[in-house]
Formats: structure tokens, C-alpha cells, sequence
């Protein structure tokens, strides 16, 4: 079986040997080898092709391989394998994820993708904290984290949705039954939904307010970013209702708080056409 065999310097100076193959980088399901924080493997359950499972080694492979303290080892020889930890299911591009391109094409294929278009399987548990790690990675002036977030779980929804049909009657009284019954429905939409809170003022007038939304908006993307990569779709829902007295008393917002949006995740059921993007030229300018 062929490598390519290439050394790298890590962070630390250190020059490792890396082995990249075609088979560990895409099997035949293209599943993904799973890693923690440093880079290494942790674990990998062989192919099935059910379930989502990592895939390692691949079909191809029948070396006796086997994994130790996030170490593939094989005979005497420690392999450190780097790559980007991702969902089996990611776009194509992310096979090769560890270069500057690799990053802007991630984000250029990002896109909104509607929680009515969102269906399971959700991301597991594991996923949703690697979701969140992204999150604290945003600018944050002071560090004083202003912004959190309330995750909705499933016995939960019924009572968002009881919150989303008490406000809209807080703006229009004459509500129909059919329109609380849709307002109650949009509680039911994918499989990750959390709510996105800033905290105004608190204990750090200091900060601005528009700093505080930059922050928040930083995490977010993080957030969608690493969906994407995962291979979810996620996208950012608002509405009139982040400013009702039901849906702050539901969510035991402060006086100083204020509901941005909600951040939705799952697997796309329907995708629809990228739309433009506008060039820098349109918005960039040299003083």
C-alpha cells in the first residue's frame, strides 16, 4: 500500500512523520478519523456504513493497527495523523482540511440554511460541546464573556412553543387559532436549537454594547463554521418574538439581558442554491 510520507513541524518545533494516504483520507463510506483537541487520534470504530460510525482503519487496511493514548501505533513507529476532526458526511473539500484555502473554502460554502429544512439525526452530545468550544474561542475585550447561551431540549419544545403563541398574541390579540398553532410548531424544528443571549451592561459598563454583540457574533459564526464542518447545516433564526415578556420569562432572561436569535443545527433535508456573495472590492476601501 502507497504513502506519502511528508514531515511537518508542529507548533513546538517538533518534526513528526506524517502518513497520509488515500484510503485513511477517504474510505469508501468517507468516514472520518475522530481526534481530540491536539490533533490525535482517539477513537475509531471500524466502518459500517450505519449509524454515522468513524471509520479506522480503512476497509483496505489489515495491518494489525491499533490505537494507544491517541497514538496510532504500528509496530515500532508512533504516527501522528493531522487532519481536521469532521462529520463522515462533510462536503468533499474537507478530506484535505489543513491549509488557508481549506479554511476559506469552509467558509465560503457555508451558507443559512432555515430550521424548517433541519432534520435528524441532530449532532451528539460530544459534537454539541466541540459546537460550543467554538464558541468561547471568540474576541472577547476584558474577557468578560457577555453572552451566553440555553440550550432547548426536547421536553422542552412544548413550552417554547407555548411561549412563541403567547407572543405573538402580545402583538396581536386578534391571532387566529391557526396562526398560534403555526407560531406553537416553529418550537418543534430541528434538532439542536439554543438560544443566543448578550448581556447589555452588567457588571462592566466599560465594554460598549456594540462590542458585546461583535463577541456574540464571533461565537456564532464559530458556531456555524463548525456545524458546517461537522457536515450539519445550521442557521440563525430571529423575530419579534426575542423581545416578548413570554419568551424572556421562559428563558429567566435579567433586565440587563437581551435575546438575540436562536442558533439551529441538523442535517438538511432539502439544500437550496448558494446565493452571491459580494466581492471585497464592494465593500473594502484604503484610506
Amino acid at each position: 500500500m502507497a504513502s506519502v510520507i511528508r514531515k511537518a513541524v508542529l507548533d513546538r518545533g517538533e518534526v513528526i512523520t506524517q502518513a497520509r494516504t488515500t484510503q485513511q483520507r477517504r474510505c469508501e463510506c468517507r468516514k472520518a478519523m475522530r481526534l481530540d483537541a491536539r490533533g490525535l487520534v482517539t477513537s475509531a470504530p471500524g466502518c459500517s456504513g450505519a449509524s454515522r460510525p468513524w471509520c479506522w482503519p480503512p476497509p483496505s487496511i489489515s495491518c494489525g493497527t491499533g490505537l494507544n493514548d491517541g497514538l496510532l501505533l504500528s509496530g515500532q513507529a508512533s504516527i501522528r495523523i493531522s487532519t481536521l476532526s469532521i462529520c463522515p458526511n462533510a462536503p468533499e473539500y474537507m478530506d484535505d482540511f489543513d491549509t488557508a484555502d481549506g479554511t476559506l473554502e469552509l467558509i465560503r460554502k457555508r451558507q443559512q440554511t432555515s430550521p424548517k429544512r433541519l432534520v435528524a439525526p441532530g449532532p451528539t452530545s460530544e459534537q454539541v460541546q466541540t459546537l460550543f468550544e467554538a464558541a468561547a474561542q471568540a474576541p472577547d475585550h476584558g474577557l468578560i464573556l457577555p453572552w451566553r447561551f440555553v440550550r432547548v431540549s426536547e421536553a422542552a419544545r412544548g413550552q417554547l412553543g407555548e411561549a412563541f403563541a403567547a407572543a405573538l398574541l402580545e402583538r396581536d390579540p386578534q391571532a387566529t387559532a391557526q396562526q398560534l398553532q403555526n407560531a406553537r410548531d416553529k418550537a418543534q424544528r430541528a434538532p439542536f436549537l439554543a438560544l443566543a443571549i448578550v448581556e447589555m451592561q452588567g457588571k462592566n459598563p466599560d465594554i460598549p454594547v456594540a462590542e458585546r454583540f461583535v463577541s456574540l457574533g464571533c461565537a456564532l459564526q464559530n458556531m456555524l463554521l463548525m456545524a458546517h464542518a461537522q457536515g450539519f447545516g445550521a442557521g440563525l433564526v430571529s423575530g419579534q418574538a426575542m423581545q416578548s415578556l413570554a419568551l424572556r420569562t421562559l428563558f429567566g432572561l435579567e433586565a440587563h439581558e437581551q435575546a438575540v436569535c436562536f442558533i439551529a443545527t441538523g442535517t438538511v433535508k432539502t439544500a437550496k442554491a448558494s446565493r452571491n456573495r459580494p466581492s471585497p472590492d464592494v465593500f473594502v476601501r484604503t484610506l
